[in-house]
């Protein structure tokens, strides 16, 4: 009796994954961090095994997920991963063995159900997951193999079985990365393409840069000009990933001056170049150090703050502002805490040419964004990665101050 309940928990199981609808399927972009902080990798970019001891993502870390249902992503979604080769990450047996990357196809082997371990319904990045086999078994980073291979052979889910997600929303492709970077992209049919540039600030780092700073005024720079002192001030353990636009200005250079206040405040490196001309309910500080990034309020008791080494005067998402609902520039930023311990360590910048207020906040909040703020916009928006300018401030345009990326500290 009891093989007869086991195999005809096989048989429906089989006949259910391939009664799933394919036609309406959604896909993502995934990352997965095991327990001990390394990200499970399709080596060679698939076709063989999955290890899970890399500290970064890349494109052998970035999976696409396949739901099958379409729409967001939920627990107790049916699922399937493919590799960058377009090889679907497959469970030998459905469960109890090895798992590899080379399914062809969708089958019962290649598809998994994928549970939130937060509760929270729909999957956000930084949410605990896990995978179930559909024979009842369960994805593992199997910390007997020096390399942390993934298996599938553990029947319950302890530590090793839980994954940290990092979901990129759908459209939005990883184009270029480094040591704790990821420069994703999403373009429109005849529309100017969306950009969301990560850094963890444990691996990557970022600084302000500006030009000459005189009684209280600093210089304008183009945009080339920005990225070259950024990689003057790269070392042998960070490299230049991209700069962005940053803080908002006065109307200074429409005097023809070589230099202009900002409205809102700047601290680059403890030292106050600006607390800012403007004040106002909706006026925000993002505050960053070498391993944790806030948004705070009362900017201008920060910029005083000893404690607080560097701050970029922002405001608000909620500031209404005639041009919410046009496609514009526009540059926002939001922070994340990845691990789980309350501090935000991951900060991320949404840049377009032409997107409106709520498009850039759903982009960010896609990508897990615990909170956002707004920097500087319109004809100011500028992105420029490895040395291509994907987006080119108006006029050109000269500005302020920017903000550089990079990969590694």
């Amino acid at each position: 009796m009891q093989r007869k309940m086991v195999w005809l928990t096989v048989v429906l199981s089989t006949l259910l994954f391939s009664l799933l609808p394919t036609a309406q399927a959604q896909e993502y972009q995934v990352s997965l961090r095991n327990s001990a902080g390394g990200y499970a990798s399709a080596q060679s970019g698939g076709g063989g095994i999955i290890d899970s001891v890399h500290g970064d993502i890349g494109s052998w870390e970035t999976f696409s997920l396949v739901k099958w249902y379409g729409g967001d992503l939920k627990s107790d979604d049916f699922v399937s991963l493919r590799a960058q080769n377009g090889k679907f990450v497959s469970v030998i047996n459905g469960g109890g063995g090895d798992v590899i990357v080379n399914g062809p196809a969708t089958s019962t082997w290649e598809r998994l159900r994928v549970w939130d371990l937060s509760s929270n319904g729909i999957i956000r990045s930084g949410d605990p997951v896990q995978f179930e086999t559909y024979d009842g078994h369960h994805l593992s980073a199997d910390y007997r193999y020096s390399d942390a291979r993934i298996r599938a052979f553990a029947p319950w889910v302890g530590s090793w079985e839980v994954f940290r997600i990092s979901v990129a929303p759908p459209g939005y492709r990883l184009v270029n990365w480094g040591r704790g970077v990821q420069v994703y992209r999403k373009d429109f049919q005849g529309g100017w393409p969306n950009f969301v540039t990560i850094v963890n600030l444990n691996r990557g780092s970022i600084k302000s840069l500006t030009g000459s700073y005189i009684n209280g005024r600093v210089e304008w720079l183009p945009q080339r000009v920005y990225w070259s002192n950024a990689q003057t001030l790269a070392g042998p353990n960070r490299a230049a990933i991209a700069v962005i636009n940053g803080t908002y200005f006065n109307s200074d250079w429409w005097q023809g001056s070589l230099w202009t206040t900002l409205t809102l405040g700047l601290k680059v490196s403890g030292r106050v170049l600006s607390s800012g001309t403007a004040v106002g309910p909706h006026a925000r500080s993002f505050c960053f150090d070498a391993t944790s990034a806030t948004i705070r309020g009362n900017p201008q008791g920060i910029y005083g703050d000893r404690s607080v080494s560097d701050a970029i005067g922002t405001y608000s998402w909620d500031l209404v502002g005639d041009r919410d609902n046009q496609y514009t520039g526009r540059t926002l930023l939001g922070i994340r805490d990845d691990n789980g311990d309350g501090v935000a360590e991951t900060v991320l910048f949404f840049t377009s040419n032409g997107e409106t207020k709520q498009g850039a906040l759903s982009t960010l909040d896609g990508f897990g964004s615990r909170d956002a703020v707004q920097l500087d916009g319109g004809s100011s928006t500028m992105l420029t990665v490895q040395g291509t300018e994907y987006i080119t401030s108006k006029s050109p345009r000269t500005v302020p101050h920017a903000i550089a990326i990079y990969g590694g500290r």
